[in-house]
């Protein structure tokens, strides 16, 4: 079972517009993962299908 929370959560953004320009630079950050990795799928994919056609 989780323990409840003894203190609330202090945010170091002084205002909206801080917290606001904070959530979009980490959202950004997330969907330049999101494609890295989708690259790095689609990459991995098109050499396993290349290696299959060389056998």
């Amino acid at each position: 079972m989780a323990t409840p929370m003894t203190k609330p959560i202090k945010f170091e953004f002084s205002s909206q517009k801080e917290i606001t320009e904070a959530n979009r630079e980490r959202r950004q950050n997330v969907l330049r993962a999101l494609q890295i990795i989708r690259k790095g799928q689609t990459e991995a994919a098109a050499s396993a299908e290349t290696e299959k056609s060389d056998k």
